[in-house]
This record gives structure tokens, sequence and C-alpha cells, in this order.
């Protein structure tokens, strides 16, 4: 399955209608069997189910390292694990002593934007990156944008980053969720081009975590922990 796929409709504006093609996003379901009974049920985008499944795992605290896994095994459906651990963690405050250039984080913004071909495409994709301070290291696009976010976050995470060196850059607003999200996974700084909600800030400041919102252009809002972008 494609991530966009064309679409005939009907286009009606002031006095006139007319007939005509543009592209929409697809959506698949995955399902997530854990052992013990539990059961998670994903609307994403097509591609890149491995990452999207341990970005979710990671990000929800029900493991820390690879090897928290003990057995992975496809379904017709989806996935089915076996976990070392048999609750989820609790967001922590995140340790790192991380910090970047405010002039990296205009940047990946740029490059961010350049990258969204998906959404220019179909206007109905969220986005989600990892970068650290060289530059952005992956980029996915997604219906959801917790998929999308969980994909970024389980690709960094099978390609063995340091989480705790890297910066989160999402395309939607920042709920409280997603901050305790970039926790579990000791991510340091999350940037969104949309505004994060007041728990969000609240709990961006007692993690620890810097959040930037509003990032557009050469301008950025700094809601939490500032030290955390050089001049």
């Amino acid at each position: 399955m494609e991530p966009a796929q064309r679409a005939s409709f009907l286009h009606i504006s002031p006095g006139k209608r007319s007939e005509r093609t543009s592209f929409l996003v697809t959506e698949k379901t995955v399902v997530l069997e854990i052992e013990a009974g539990r059961q998670f049920t994903f609307t994403c985008s097509p591609g890149s189910e491995r990452a999207l499944v341990y970005g979710f795992l990671l990000s929800e605290g029900w493991i820390r390292r690879k090897e928290d896994i003990q057995n992975w095994e496809e379904t017709e459906t989806g996935y089915r694990v076996r976990l070392r651990r048999r609750l989820p963690g609790l967001p922590m405050r995140v340790t790192s002593g991380f910090s970047l250039p405010t002039s990296r984080i205009i940047s990946a913004a740029a490059e961010f934007h350049t990258q969204s071909s998906l959404f220019r495409k179909t206007g109905g994709a969220h986005a989600a990156a990892i970068g650290e301070r060289k530059g952005l290291l992956n980029f996915f696009a997604d219906v959801s944008r917790n998929s999308a976010m969980e994909k970024a976050i389980g690709d960094a995470f099978l390609h063995e980053m340091d989480l705790g060196e890297a910066f989160l850059f999402l395309s939607c607003r920042v709920p409280q969720r997603m901050i305790h999200k970039a926790a579990r996974a000791g991510i340091p700084v999350v940037c969104a081009v949309s505004a994060p909600t007041a728990q969000a800030v609240a709990e961006a400041k007692r993690l620890d975590i810097c959040l930037c919102g509003f990032v557009r252009g050469e301008e950025l809002n700094v809601y939490s922990h500032p030290w955390r972008l050089e001049e």
C-alpha cells in the first residue's frame, strides 16, 4: 500500500461545480499484542511498522533496551512480543546535559519543511524527526501524529542513537502526553511548528525538557529550560 492515492471529488465554489482529482493519505491498522493479554491498536501510514512498535514500547516505558524484548513475532494483523517488564515505566526527569545552538533548531525547521512532501501532496499528514547537533537524522510523515513521533523515536533507537544527545521536531501541537513520551525516551529538547498546551509546558519544566513552539522562519518560542539553547 502506498502512503497516498489519487481520488476524484466534486469541488464546489460560489456559482461553480467541477470534478477534480487529488491525493489522499492512506491508513492501515497495526495490532501489537503483549503477553498477559495486553493489546494495542495503531492507525498509521503504511511502512516502518517495526520502528513504530519499538518507538511505542520505548516512549511508553515498556522497554529501555532492545534486550527487553525477549521474543518478537509477526502476526496477520501486526506483531506479538514478550517483554522483560510487566508494567510500563513512569516518565522520569531527563538527566542529559545536552544543549545545542538555537541556529540548529532554525535550520532543522527549514530542512523539516523541505521533507514534508506527503503533507504538501495531501494536506493530511503529520511529521516528526529526530536530530542532533549536525542536523536531522531521520524524518517520518504519517496520518497519525503519534505514529509519526513513535516511528522517528523507534528508528533512532534501532540505529542505536543516543537519544539523550538529540532533539525531537514535530509538525503538530504538543500535548502533555508527547512530553511524557519524550521523557521516557530520554529526549532533552522538543520542538514544534505549532503550540504546546499549558500542561505540556508544566511537564516539560518538571522533567527538564526544553520545549520550543511556533518554530517558523527565524523565530521560535522557548517555554522551558532555555539553558539547553546556546546563542
